[in-house]
């Protein structure tokens, strides 16, 4: 066999092994979603790696419904052998704290500078995700409870006074 043939040869088996764990990176991402369920309501964030040096990740975040953080789970590194872990930490040198809320580590991730929030993408997303959650279901509230004084004004028992 010439060089060239087996080059092709020796890169579609490299193809084929990669598409076979990769099943395998699905199936532990879809685990990890079932398992946080139990946390509430989930965000799921992700910083894609860079140059296949700079290593990305998957990161789960669950809250309770006044947005106090119940636990997470992340995915961290550059090949497919990586597998979720439990997330012990959001910010690096502090650990999860009983009584932080989505927002205070919004507010904290917020203001650090491009790069700090380059590196915490994965978390800043997830957490973004659930805000996003919280404010549409917000505004749903609301416009059920204008739906339904509308209705209540149409049906003549609307009292004014209970305004």
């Amino acid at each position: 066999m010439n060089a060239v043939l087996r080059l092709f040869i020796a890169l579609f088996l490299i193809y084929l092994l990669q598409s076979f764990f990769s099943v395998f990176q699905i199936r532990a991402y879809q685990r990890a979603l079932r398992e946080s369920r139990s946390l509430g309501t989930i965000g799921v964030g992700q910083k894609k790696a860079k140059f296949g040096i700079i290593k990305g990740n998957i990161v789960i975040i669950g809250c309770d419904r006044q947005g106090l953080i119940t636990g997470g789970q992340i995915m961290e590194g550059i090949t497919l052998f990586a597998r979720f872990k439990p997330l012990k930490e959001i910010i690096k040198g502090r650990p999860l704290q009983e009584g932080e809320t989505i927002y205070d580590y919004l507010s904290e991730l917020r203001s650090m500078t491009k790069k700090e929030q380059d590196y915490y993408q994965g978390y800043i997303r997830a957490l973004e995700a659930i805000e996003m959650r919280f404010e549409h279901e917000a505004e749903e509230a609301l416009a059920a409870e204008v739906n339904a004084r509308e209705d209540a004004e149409l049906d003549g028992d609307f009292d004014i006074d209970a305004l």
